[in-house]
């Protein structure tokens, strides 16, 4: 028998169709094929005017094609009530996707149904599936092969399979799966488990049901994992479909796998995390991922979590870790980051090194018209930082200091200025951050550190403040960063005549006060009331800071440094 039903041809094949009708109520219909097109059996069924309205508009829209072989269909009608069997191998089916009925191409199996019951043995190469509106693109199918149960029951169909093996380009699967289609209006209720082993990281987004997700959620997933392997994983999806993703915990969807050797960018313009080893995952409305290991800025993490409270609504992205290492890796990451430019004094005229415990926590915008923060907790033990242009190094700093939007602070720091203990606060406001020492300074440490004939008449310690002024970097001319040292001087003697020389026991004011520069320090001095002074050092190759020039007056009137040397 050959037809053709519009376009589609019906090709050669042997038909066999019997029936037998024994009184009014009692008949038997038989039909088998060696091959029957299932467009052309589609577009005879559609205008036969056999079909209900709905069942011929879905056969319209999904457009099924491909063939069926050695095919077979009885259906006998005994008193008023019928039953039916159809079997028959299927080759190459393709349809569109209509409601939640997934799009295929090039799907084979073999298939036996009756009206209360029936399987399908899927044995399917270079197939695809389609879930328009829950995943981007079609899913790529190197092999899918399993058994599908379907059973009526009182209250509608269940669907069931024990394993479907599904191998895409990128992953390999095995799936469990129970679905009920309920005939009493509920929503379908799924209970689905699939495990996957080895795949590539950065193919994961393909495999995501990117239609529960805001588009920024999606774009971040897009880049995020730019390197890394799969190490295997499972798939949970349990409750009614209509509820998914289960924002008020009538199901549970999840999605849980480990990564290793993962190269996360988690935003533009700030360090990716490196070398992950991690537990990723989705769990209904949200993700976590928990890393165990990484880098940062070229810190060792020594544990962080990545986390996004609702794909859909959520307005950041929050990564929160501890990293144990160097103190000088805080610094990498400001230089690494967009902090850059805010904290860009500190980095320029500071280095430092030592151990610490950093915790960090950021938090990343995903929407429009939202920005990003950072906060961090810096716990430090014997650490150091030096001022390169000062030729001055800050010892034995041990403490805690934070970072905020607002800036650095600092409470109850202590360290070693000069070989001398002091106490260290840092304080971020009016568009600077304030880093102040007190403590005891020695005249003969000052004097070995920065030689100058000025010292010889000068000896004593006494109690001090060091505080260093860093401008907040913006709009406008920057502002330079100040060093000043304060003091009272009671404890150091000097042996001038009056009004410049005192005594231990008496008290007069000493202000220094500099702007760092990379070569030359220009010191303005004020000494009591009466006594103005600038003095320059100059750095020289290999010797430090030396003296070049200075002025000095008596009286209120500022100093002025000469024009030559001396």
């Amino acid at each position: 028998l050959v037809f053709q039903a519009a376009d589609v041809v019906q090709p050669e094949s042997d038909f066999l169709l019997s029936y037998n009708r024994q009184g009014e109520e009692n008949s038997d219909f038989k039909l088998s094929a060696d091959t029957i097109n299932i467009e052309a059996a589609s577009y005879i069924a559609r205008h036969a005017a056999v079909l209900t309205p709905e069942i011929t508009l879905l056969l319209t829209n999904l457009a099924p094609k491909g063939d069926v072989n050695n095919a077979s269909f009885v259906l006998n009608t005994s008193g008023g009530e019928s039953t039916w069997t159809a079997c028959g191998k299927l080759n190459s089916f393709s349809n569109n996707a209509v409601d939640k009925i997934p799009s295929m191409t090039n799907i084979s199996a073999k298939a036996c149904s009756s009206e209360v019951d029936g399987w399908v043995d899927i044995a399917t190469k270079k197939g695809s599936i389609y879930f328009e509106g829950l995943f981007r693109d079609p899913i790529s199918v190197e092999a899918l092969d399993g058994q599908l149960h379907w059973l009526r029951t009182s209250d509608g169909w269940q669907l069931e399979a024990k394993q479907l093996t599904v191998h895409t380009p990128h992953i390999k699967t095995k799936t469990r799966l129970h679905v009920e289609l309920l005939t009493d209006g509920r929503a379908p209720q799924v209970d689905m488990q699939m495990n996957f082993t080895e795949a590539d990281a950065r193919f994961v987004p393909l495999y995501l049901p990117v239609g529960i997700m805001g588009d920024n959620v999606v774009n971040w997933l897009d880049h995020a994992f730019k390197q890394g392997q799969i190490t295997g994983g499972s798939f949970l999806l349990k409750g009614p479909l209509k509820g998914f993703p289960y924002r008020d915990k009538e199901g549970v969807f999840q999605v849980l796998f480990g990564a290793d050797k993962v190269d996360l960018h988690y935003a533009d313009g700030w360090p990716d995390v490196l070398d992950i080893s991690a537990e990723v995952e989705f769990k209904d409305e949200g993700l976590a991922i928990q890393a165990s290991r990484g880098l940062i800025s070229s810190n060792k993490i020594k544990q962080a979590t990545v986390e996004i409270t609702d794909l859909k609504t959520s307005k950041h992205l929050n990564i929160s870790g501890r990293i144990d290492d160097d103190i000088n890796g805080l610094y990498q990451f400001f230089t690494q980051s967009p902090l850059k430019k805010s904290m860009q004094d500190l980095l320029e005229h500071t280095v430092v090194s030592g151990p610490a415990s950093i915790d960090l926590d950021i938090n990343v915008a995903l929407k429009k018209k939202t920005q990003s923060y950072v906060s961090a907790q810096a716990r430090l033990h014997d650490n150091k930082m030096t001022f390169p242009t000062l030729d001055l190094a800050v010892e034995g700093v041990s403490g805690t200091i934070d970072y905020s939007g607002k800036g650095l602070s600092a409470k109850g720091l202590t360290a070693r200025v000069l070989s001398e203990k002091v106490d260290v606060t840092i304080k971020t406001s009016k568009r600077q951050t304030l880093i102040r020492a007190q403590g005891v300074v020695d005249m003969a440490s000052l004097a070995k550190k920065y030689p100058s004939f000025a010292w010889k008449k000068v000896n004593g310690r006494s109690l001090a403040t060091l505080e260093v002024k860093l401008p907040e970097r913006g709009k406008g001319k920057p502002a330079a960063t100040q060093v000043s040292l304060s003091s009272q001087l009671r404890g150091v003697a000097i042996d001038l005549p009056k009004p410049v020389g005192k005594t231990k026991k008496s008290k007069r004011s000493l202000k220094l006060i500099t702007n760092l520069s990379a070569n030359k320090i220009a010191l303005n001095t004020r000494y009591g009331d009466d006594i103005r002074a600038k003095l320059q050092f100059i750095k020289k190759a290999n010797k430090g800071f030396n003296f070049d020039k200075a002025d000095l007056h008596a009286g209120s009137t500022p100093a002025h440094l000469p024009p030559k040397s001396g």
